[in-house]
């Protein structure tokens, strides 16, 4: 009895043994970073893997895969990650890390972001930084997702990174964030939208490139409450409506490059001032700063316009919103030569030209140069509507006068040869033609004058020797 009892226990416990050894082979395997040899781990929640001399040189992240075996772990509230070749933060990879405070990836050839890749939203449960989190990435290229950056972030900051791609709704549904930051930055493709829905304290752009065209709302409906900032950007092409910012305090463009800017660029509404300065704009179309406007009702900001450089313009180019703006305009250069064919430039005593290799003031060339050449111009095109006239009249006179000499000689049948043809006349018996001859009165024909022919017969005239004898023999009577 006490044996068979024994061979039962035995029995079980195989069984449970068995029924343990699958749950554990049909549980997916999961490791966090620490697991890895590139990464080291601190009692004090810091994560540092570092890819160089190791055999590591991928890190793909993503907790919505079953397959995955990789995650951050849940203590952790710094992660850095350098040298790598290929660094994936897939869907939800920041979830449920509560005490995570900074995340870096600095030097990684390749930084795919899913959506929901950078998004963290959760609730700090005990005494953390309840801003948010800081998100750093530096000298890498980088491929952003649709919502990869949502939720709760305190600071975006990108320093020499190369912008691959960055989809529509790249960055949106942030709130009470502090900075966006990209520094020596090159930004390819650049989706319509990527900015949207961003409540933040700053934008600053500064030693970045924009190499491809920037797309209408790029920027949409973001609020920036204290300053935007473009500090040595350059733009190769700057749509209507790229920049939709409003509720500034200070906007700074200052010393970037524009290739081409079209109208309505920059559409901001300030409460603040707006400086301009040092910028140079290669092709400048109508109204491109016109969008800028201000929303203090007191007049108290200024628009400061200075020591910039434009050389291909439109005609109001220039045009700034002076609506409650106190505006002000000095050193513009035009890189050009001095042209009389500008129409609605303003701020001409503010604005420099060439004119015979040597600067002036455009104002002073309208003066001068302009008048003069409008002179000469209108007095050519006196001279030739002159000429003209006189041409026609002469015309007009010939014309009238050989209509005329046509009329008087179809009524006197003299030299007059009518257009149709008519039929010969009819020869006499003594070989002349019949010729009807009129002499007028004194040489003078008149509209009403009116010629009647009567029909008279005809005697021979006799030979004047005839009647010279005749008169003789009567004299020789008498």
């Amino acid at each position: 009895m006490d044996t068979d009892l024994l061979l039962i226990l035995l029995l079980v416990l195989a069984t449970l043994q068995q029924v343990k050894v699958m749950a554990l082979v049909q549980q997916p395997i999961r490791h966090d970073l620490c697991d890895l040899e590139a990464c080291k781990c601190s009692s004090d929640g810091k994560v540092n893997c570092n890819c160089a001399f190791t055999n590591v040189n991928r890190i793909e992240i993503n907790k919505a895969t079953v397959n995955s075996n990789i995650s951050f772990p849940l203590s952790v509230s710094v992660i850095q990650i350098e040298n790598c070749d290929l660094v994936s933060l897939g869907t939800d990879s920041l979830r449920g890390l509560q005490a995570l405070q900074r995340i870096a990836i600095v030097n990684v050839k390749s930084v795919l972001i899913e959506p929901n890749g950078m998004a963290w939203d959760e609730d700090r449960s005990y005494g953390t930084d309840s801003r948010g989190i800081d998100v750093q990435i530096a000298r890498s290229t980088v491929q952003i997702s649709d919502f990869a950056f949502q939720g709760s972030i305190n600071v975006i900051s990108f320093s020499n990174v190369f912008f691959s791609h960055i989809k529509s709704y790249a960055f949106t549904n942030l709130n009470n964030l502090d900075k966006i930051q990209l520094s020596d930055c090159h930004l390819d493709n650049v989706e319509i939208q990527a900015f949207k829905k961003i409540s933040m304290d700053k934008l600053i752009i500064e030693n970045s490139k924009f190499l491809s065209h920037v797309p209408s709302r790029t920027f949409f409906e973001v609020t920036c409450r204290k300053e935007l900032k473009l500090f040595h950007v350059y733009f190769e092409h700057l749509a209507s409506l790229s920049f939709m910012v409003h509720a500034l305090n200070t906007v700074k463009i200052e010393s970037s490059y524009f290739k081409l800017i079209e109208g309505d660029a920059f559409h901001l509404k300030v409460k603040g001032n707006v400086f301009i300065e040092d910028n140079y704009f290669h092709d400048m179309r109508d109204g491109a700063l016109y969008g800028i406007s201000s929303q203090d009702e007191y007049e108290d900001s200024e628009l400061l316009f200075e020591n910039n450089t434009i050389h291909l313009y439109e005609d109001n180019a220039l045009r700034l919103n002076s609506t409650h703006f106190r505006v002000r305009v000095n050193d513009v250069v035009f890189n050009t030569r001095c042209s009389c064919s500008v129409h609605n430039m303003r701020y001409t005593d503010k604005i420099v030209c060439e004119h015979s290799n040597q600067l002036v003031k455009y104002n002073v060339f309208l003066a001068h140069q302009c008048k003069v050449s409008q002179s000469n111009v209108l007095q050519m095109y006196g001279l030739v509507v002159l000429i003209t006239v006189l041409i026609c009249v002469a015309l007009g006179v010939y014309a009238y006068k050989k209509s005329y000499h046509q009329y008087c000689y179809r009524l006197l049948n003299i030299g007059y040869v009518p257009k149709r043809k008519l039929k010969k006349p009819k020869m006499m018996k003594n070989g002349i033609k019949p010729t009807i001859i009129v002499l007028p009165y004194n040489n003078d024909v008149y509209r009403e004058t009116e010629y009647h022919v009567l029909p008279e017969k005809l005697v021979p005239i006799q030979p004047i020797e005839h009647e010279m004898h005749k008169l003789h023999s009567i004299q020789t009577d008498m």
